[in-house]
């Protein structure tokens, strides 16, 4: 019983996984130099479009065509060749309806996830 669980578990998160990879009509991991992990980049993309649409009102049509970093990691810490702490800021370019949109982003790695903070 146990084992069909922990199967089932497994077949589960491959499909959320697989769902990830196209989230929102985007591969992942995003062009450019993002120093972002791959679940981060999931987990701050739809912030991302937010933020373009706020900025290009009516527009429903989103992609990222390049990451940047622009202020590189600080108060970095590794515990076994794993970044376990530090911070960094990058911008992510969107194209909204042919309208380039930058999104400054500061990334935050504490003890127990990576927090992002669009500017």
């Amino acid at each position: 019983m146990k084992k069909k669980i922990l199967f089932t578990l497994f077949i589960f998160s491959c499909g959320l996984t697989s769902f990830s990879a196209g989230y929102l009509n985007t591969k992942f991991p995003l062009p450019g130099k993002s120093i972002a992990d791959h679940k981060t980049q999931i987990n701050t993309i739809g912030y991302v479009f937010s933020y373009a649409a706020r900025n290009v009102r009516g527009c429903n049509n989103f992609r990222v065509t390049d990451t940047r970093v622009t202020a590189g990691l600080r108060n970095a810490f590794r515990k076994k060749g794993k970044l376990t702490a530090g911070m960094w800021s990058e911008e992510w370019i969107v194209d909204a309806c042919g309208t380039t949109v930058t999104v400054p982003i500061d990334f935050e790695i504490n003890k127990s996830r990576t927090e992002f903070h669009i500017k």
